[in-house]
Formats: C-alpha cells, structure tokens, sequence
C-alpha cells in the first residue's frame, strides 16, 4: 500500500508541469487550486493522525497556528502576483 501511494505521489508530481503548461487558466486560479486540493487531503490525514498533539494544544496555540497558515498563504499569493506582472 505504501508503495501505490510513493507511486501515484511521483506520478502526479512529475505530471503536474505538463498539465500547468497546458492550461490556459490565469497562475493564480492554478495556485487557488493547488493550495485547495493540498488543504483538503491532507487535513483528513492531520486530524487522524495528530489528534493527541491537537487536543494537547490550547485555543490560543490553534489560533495562533491558523493565523500563521493564512499569513503564509497571504504572502504567498502577493509574491505569485508580483511574478506575474
């Protein structure tokens, strides 16, 4: 099973140039996109496995920790855009 995973994880990585160079779509609706794929499979796989470390953390820590992932995406959206023009 680990081994299928390692597979298509290669797989979709080494095909994943060759789909945005066919795309038509803006850069930012392609970084939209992937940043929303990568959000929704692996916050299934956090919640499950790092449940303990999550129920260890105060409110305040998971706060502060969400903040941190809006600001990189933040930062990360104004440097696509800055690229791109």
């Amino acid at each position: 099973m680990k081994r299928l995973i390692v597979l298509l994880g290669v797989m979709a990585v080494s095909l994943s140039p060759v789909f945005v160079r066919l795309s038509t779509a803006p850069s930012m609706v392609l970084v939209l996109y992937r940043v929303a794929f990568a959000t929704l499979i692996l916050t299934p796989y956090v919640l499950l496995r790092c449940r303990a470390e999550l129920r260890g953390m105060k409110r305040r820590e998971l706060l502060h920790r969400g903040e941190q992932c809006v600001g990189i995406i933040k930062i990360k959206s104004h440097l696509s855009v800055l690229l791109v023009f």
